[in-house]
């Protein structure tokens, strides 16, 4: 229940990224913080952490519900 609840931050705080640095750095940068997330959590499970998971995954539901207003906007 962790992403849904960040993704409805992640596509409130998006719209300052993207009116100061633009859609395509935006989305740029949204690609990357993606794949942080998803290396943290493949992470969590050789450092057998449950707290690592849960950054990740709260990482990629903020990204989540950041990609979508971007993407449409572009």
């Amino acid at each position: 229940s962790l992403p849904p609840l960040c993704a409805i931050f992640g596509s409130l705080l998006i719209a300052f990224p993207m009116e100061l640095y633009g859609r395509r750095m935006t989305l740029a940068t949204i690609s990357l913080l993606y794949v942080l997330g998803f290396y943290l959590m493949g992470l969590s499970y050789y450092l057998n952490s449950v707290s690592v998971l849960f950054v990740g995954r709260l990482i990629t539901g903020l990204i989540s519900g950041a990609s979508v207003p971007t993407s449409q906007i572009y």
